[in-house]
């Protein structure tokens, strides 16, 4: 069973907290893409990058969207993440 590089509470029917360390191994956050469209944003700040396939990183210091079939990945900063997670339809 693999192990996923951060800690989620479900908070709603398709919503998800979900907690990410700085102390966490930066090879633990590998691109990957999802099988539906999700809603991201950023509950504290935090020097984390989301990076989505053929863009250069950005902060992760608002809400974006991330569609579904999107390589992506985050890039460990030095501080905790918390986001809030909604998977749409």
């Amino acid at each position: 069973m693999n192990e996923l590089p951060f800690e989620e509470i479900k908070i709603g029917e398709n919503k998800f907290k979900r907690t990410f360390s700085p102390i966490t191994e930066s090879e633990e956050y590998k691109w990957h893409l999802d099988g539906e469209d999700r809603i991201v944003k950023p509950l504290n700040d935090n020097d984390w990058y989301v990076q989505i396939d053929n863009q250069l990183p950005r902060p992760l210091n608002e809400t974006i969207r991330i569609n579904k079939g999107q390589w992506h990945r985050v890039i460990k900063g030095t501080t905790l993440l918390e986001i809030e997670l909604i998977k749409l339809s």
